[in-house]
């Protein structure tokens, strides 16, 4: 998924998330399982290959989780977007191929003191694993990035021949700024916080993406995101209170957390990364998703620009497709706020995984 990286109550979300660990799949699945590791550089990746029944030769496809430290299942507060993706794929007919993040589970390296660049590098040395098996068709290998993963897969197919087709679910299409300007304003609504704190927040936003840039000037706000989650964490109901413990210890670790993330390549990076270029640029068949309800990555505006991208760059080969009440975890949903996600049906809105494996199969990537 795409971090929430806006202040107040989205602080509270990403104090009260970490990064799972990968779950085992299903017991005897009708289907191969492997534990594989793929060599990235000096960087190795940890991951989970899932094989079709049946001689092949197969279409194959790599997952790119989103922004943060993800395992390969992207788990987020229990719903495991990866690992239900990866089986229902498999059981279709398509291979799947994905890895623990940066410095999650068996991977080397670390997310933050990279950038979205060397995850496009990650990516391509998968899709070359993939290429040493007989039982994959080299020629139907692709790249299904989600959230920031949207934003890698393009980056990586235009630096490669070898990828044959991107799916792009809630890719952005705008610079890593608007969308976290956009989130806080989404996010906080949807998530019932007062318009006067939505419009703290998203000045104090502006602020601190200002002294990201320059590099000056960061430490002097650390109190301000702290009074701000200190007060978003109030508004918490009683039992998660509880369990958070010393609300003002968390409040100063979240401050701390967020400031020093502000710091990282990763965020230096994505911040001002526009998506625009590389979408024109991409020549490969290409399926792109969004969620009617995505709070992270709204749906509107990105498919928008995504669009008109496609547009310009001359692509005549791609279908747009918004999945209904869907959340950016492409559960069905009431408001999209990332704080539904935990109470909601661990599984995805009505067609939306049938859509990408029809895609797949059906022709489109050749």
């Amino acid at each position: 998924m795409l971090r929430c990286l806006s202040i107040g109550l989205v602080l509270v979300f990403v104090f009260l998330t970490a990064p799972a660990a990968a779950q085992p799949g299903a017991a005897n699945p009708p289907y191969v399982q492997e534990e594989v590791q793929v060599t990235s550089g000096a960087i190795r990746l940890a991951g989970t290959f899932t094989l079709p029944a049946g001689a092949g030769p197969h279409p194959a496809v790599v997952l790119l989780t989103g922004s943060g430290p993800q395992s390969r299942d992207e788990e987020v507060l229990g719903m495991p977007v990866f690992r239900l993706l990866a089986d229902h794929l498999t059981r279709a007919g398509v291979a799947v191929l994905r890895c623990d993040d940066r410095g999650v589970g068996g991977s080397t390296g670390s997310v933050a003191q990279s950038t979205s660049s060397d995850f496009a590098d990650d990516a391509l040395a998968q899709v070359a694993w993939l290429k040493t098996r007989k039982e994959i068709d080299a020629r139907r290998i692709g790249l299904l990035g989600h959230s920031e993963g949207g934003i890698v897969a393009p980056m990586a197919a235009n630096r490669s021949r070898d990828v044959s087709f991107v799916v792009l679910l809630s890719g952005p299409a705008q610079t890593g700024e608007q969308i976290m300007l956009a989130q806080n304003e989404l996010v906080g609504r949807a998530s019932g916080v007062p318009e006067e704190q939505i419009r703290k927040n998203g000045a104090l936003q502006r602020r601190m993406f200002a002294a990201a840039r320059s590099g000056e000037g960061l430490e002097a706000l650390t109190a301000e995101v702290r009074a701000l989650a200190s007060e978003a964490l109030g508004r918490l109901p009683e039992a998660q209170r509880k369990a958070i413990g010393d609300l003002d210890a968390a409040a100063a670790r979240a401050a701390e957390q967020q400031v020093a993330g502000l710091k990282t390549p990763w965020f230096r990076y994505f911040l001002t990364y526009d998506p625009v270029p590389a979408l024109e640029k991409l020549a490969c068949p290409a399926l792109a998703i969004f969620a009617e309800h995505d709070t992270q990555v709204p749906a509107g505006p990105n498919r928008e620009a995504m669009e008109a991208a496609f547009e310009r760059g001359g692509h005549r080969d791609h279908t747009i497709v918004v999945v209904p009440r869907a959340n950016h975890l492409y559960q069905e949903s009431a408001t999209g706020a990332p704080t539904e996600y935990a109470m909601l049906k661990k599984e995805f809105a009505p067609g939306f995984a049938e859509t990408i494996t029809s895609w797949i199969l059906n022709g489109r990537n050749r």
